[in-house]
């Protein structure tokens, strides 16, 4: 049985990779975005999607389009998959290619947190909130920044996130 679509007006959503409209065709969810040519459809497997597999059926057919397209939300679960998520589910060599991305992000990201720490005199023990141990997976790069993490550091360092951010983004430009 198809399930009626949701979907939002194309001046919302005009550019590439962002949702406008999404469905399910039996254990298929279907998502299409808007190209220069006209329309692309993905064709996704519930199998494909294990945050969604996890959910009663139900559920699962209970999705939002973001008002912007970025995202189809699922609040039972709050679950928010974007159209490069649904890419990844079906292409396993983009699904890696994304994850070195991301590797390599949090490298950089993580030395630009180390190099910031040590310039203040501060040692990753200093941090309240977050063990030694943390704050040296956040430095090397094995675990991804948060934003609970980004406030701790920000305040270990007396600055507001904002602050902090910006303060990294300078020593993320000048290692390059």
């Amino acid at each position: 049985m198809t399930k009626p679509a949701r979907h939002i007006p194309l001046d919302k959503a005009a550019t590439e990779n962002s949702i406008v409209d999404a469905w399910w065709e039996e254990n298929t969810l279907v998502v299409v975005s808007p190209t220069t040519d006209g329309f692309r459809k993905l064709r996704v497997p519930v199998a494909k999607l294990p945050a969604l597999r996890k959910l009663p059926k139900v559920e699962r057919e209970r999705f939002e389009i973001d008002e912007e397209g970025a995202f189809l939300h699922w609040p039972a679960g709050d679950i928010h998959l974007g159209w490069e998520q649904f890419v990844y589910a079906l292409d396993p060599a983009a699904s890696l290619k994304a994850r070195q991305q991301m590797q390599a992000f949090n490298k950089a990201y993580g030395s630009a947190i180390r190099k910031l720490r040590r310039e203040k005199g501060l040692r990753q023990s200093d941090v309240p909130g977050l063990t030694a141990r943390q704050v040296g997976r956040i430095e090397s790069g094995q675990r991804a920044t948060t934003l609970s993490a980004l406030q701790k550091l920000a305040a270990a360092h007396g600055m507001s996130v904002n602050e902090y951010m910006d303060e990294l983004a300078q020593r993320l430009t000048t290692d390059k």
